[in-house]
Formats: structure tokens, C-alpha cells, sequence
């Protein structure tokens, strides 16, 4: 398991974690938001394993301890997890975990509720667990994840100390990647393309399909750029059939390269660094970049939002084609 001091990238959080655990001025209620990726949930794993270590060491768990191995494994009695059951955190998870709370404390020193994306919890969860907040028991500690702080009660957020976790640095999950035996070549294009989430590139490594997605993501923008209107629709059913969100990404990078490139000719802001002459070999309209690169961002929110998945990316390729071809239409989102 990681402990507090081996968590990457989050240097100022961990102090603070740390000193709060060395000093007993632990509070019994957190939160952890920032972008998907960068640790939240390891942290907080690490941070429940420091409140029951058997022999913690400078405000930090041991890592080796049967309390340590057994909250890593997710199976200490007195470690509660609660996740997304479907699209949400419903009531009765919480009603579940306010009775486990309720119990003695079997082995650990403290109780520890670590509830996952947050933000998820239907109003009569969050209204629920605003209650246990109001009045926790006697060394409880509870830890909320999210990447969207905004979407919790005001009343929740006032109740928690908030730990805001940054993305990374390209170097930081660089060297990270090469540690774990990547090559420095593939680990520095995987820390490029991660948006700073340690979590996608280490998902991006153990996927031996991503590369290819990606090459069909540039290919998916060439048909845009230079197809007509059968192509468009054609596109928008292949997106439909995968994963569009994540295709979607992909050709949002590419266009980004090749319209910073064009603006800047700064070879170290790019993200496709292992592409870099094909994207200088690119010379495409500034306006129609940036027309594409906000019709992707539309539609991406726009599938947030459970929209009309194949309506959507019509509109989309339709767009984005009449921008490359120079066709008149109509004003689009």
C-alpha cells in the first residue's frame, strides 16, 4: 500500500495531513476534490490507514502493520467505503454506513467513512449524511472525494476541511511511469496525454489499445476536415458505437497541437511530442480550429449531460465539417 509520503505530486497537502495526524488535531470530516486521477482516493486510503496504523511513524502509517494491509485491502472492520452504486450514492448506502458507524470500534482506533465521488449522492443521501455530519461520533473521521465540489451542499462543504488536489506535472508523471519500467520515450508522450491525471496514464500504459485509438482519432479529424456530409454522419455513428468521450479527447488533442503550433511554434507545449512533425507539416485555417475545438467541447458536455448520443455528434460533425469546408449553415449549439 502507499502511505501519506509516498502520494505524488500532492507535497503541501501531505504536510498538513501529516502534521494533523503527528499532532492529534485530526477533524472529523474532509474533503478531497480536484480532477479524476491525481490521487484522491489513494490518499485517502493512506490517511485512514495512518488513524489505526499499529505503529505509525511521524504522523504517517508504517505500511506494514495488519491494520495497515487490511485497510489497503479494503477489509478492516473499521474502514466503511461507500461508491456510486449505478449513477448514484442513494439513501440507504447512507443508512447502511450510519449503522456500521453506530457499532464499537472492532480493532482501530478510529472509524473511518470514505465516500467516493460525492457529488453523486441523490439529495435524500446528501440530506442524510448532512445529519451524521451535524453530530459525529467519538473518533469518527469521514473523507468525501469529488471532482465537482460545487455540485455538494453548501452545508456539507461547510462541514468539511478541504484539501484541494492539483493535476500534475508531465515530468512528475513522467518519472513515475519510468520508475514502474515504461520507456522513457512512450512514458513521456503517456504524461503528455494524461491532463496531468497520474491515474489516466497509468490506465493509458496497461491499455494496449490506446495507441491505436488515438491514430483513429487523428484519422476520424482528416475524414472532418476533408469528407462531405455522408462522411460526417458515417463518423457520427462509429463515435456512437465506441467510447465518444474518449475519441472526443483524443481529437480535441490533436487539433490543440496543431493550433498551438501555428500560433506559438513552441515544440514544448505540445502534447503529441512523439508526432511533432506531422503536426508542424499541418497548415489549417486558425478560425477553423478553433471552431472545432469548441464544437468538441460542446458535444463532450453535452454527453455529460446524457443528451442524445448520436444526435449529438451529428451536430458536431456537421459543424465542424462546415467550418473546415467553408459551407454556410446554421449557428450550431
Amino acid at each position: 500500500m502507499l502511505t501519506l509520503k509516498e502520494i505524488q505530486g500532492q507535497a503541501y497537502l501531505i504536510h498538513h495531513l501529516k502534521q494533523a495526524l503527528a499532532t492529534g488535531q485530526v477533524h472529523h470530516a474532509y474533503l478531497f476534490y480536484g480532477p479524476n486521477g491525481v490521487g484522491k482516493r489513494t490518499t485517502a486510503v493512506a490517511l485512514a490507514a495512518a488513524l489505526n496504523c499499529l505503529k505509525p511513524q511521524n504522523g504517517d502509517a508504517c505500511g506494514q502493520c495488519s491494520s495497515c494491509l487490511s485497510t489497503a485491502g479494503g477489509n478492516h472492520p473499521d474502514f466503511y467505503q461507500v461508491d456510486p452504486q449505478g449513477k448514484n450514492i442513494k439513501i440507504d448506502q447512507i443508512r447502511q454506513l450510519q449503522e456500521g458507524l453506530s457499532y464499537k470500534h472492532w480493532q482501530g482506533n478510529y472509524k473511518v467513512a470514505l465516500i467516493n465521488d460525492a457529488d453523486l449522492m441523490t439529495e435524500e443521501a446528501a440530506n442524510s449524511l448532512l445529519k451524521i455530519l451535524e453530530e459525529p461520533g467519538e473518533r469518527t473521521c469521514f473523507v468525501l472525494t469529488t471532482s465537482r465540489p460545487q455540485s455538494l451542499l453548501p452545508t456539507i462543504l461547510s462541514r468539511c476541511q478541504k484539501y484541494s488536489f492539483r493535476p500534475l506535472g508531465p515530468e512528475e508523471i513522467q518519472r513515475v511511469l519510468e520508475q514502474q519500467g515504461v520507456a522513457a520515450s512512450q512514458a513521456e508522450v503517456f504524461a503528455r496525454l494524461s491532463n496531468g491525471s497520474l491515474g489516466r496514464a497509468l490506465a493509458m500504459v496497461a491499455d494496449d489499445t490506446f495507441l491505436e485509438q488515438r491514430q483513429k482519432a487523428h484519422r476520424l479529424c482528416e475524414r472532418l476536415m476533408t469528407g462531405g456530409i455522408t462522411d460526417c454522419f458515417e463518423i457520427a455513428d462509429e463515435l456512437n458505437r465506441e467510447e465518444p468521450e474518449r475519441l472526443l479527447e483524443l481529437m480535441a488533442n490533436w487539433w490543440r497541437d496543431v493550433l498551438v503550433w501555428q500560433l506559438s511554434g513552441t515544440e514544448t507545449l505540445l502534447v503529441n511530442v512523439d508526432l511533432i512533425e506531422r503536426i508542424k507539416g499541418q497548415s489549417l485555417p486558425v478560425e477553423s480550429l478553433k471552431s472545432a475545438l469548441w464544437q468538441l467541447e460542446q458535444a463532450r458536455q453535452w454527453l455529460g449531460y446524457n443528451a442524445n448520443r448520436r444526435l449529438c455528434l451529428e451536430v458536431m460533425a456537421l459543424q465542424i465539417n462546415q467550418h473546415f469546408s467553408g459551407r454556410k449553415g446554421g449557428s450550431g449549439w
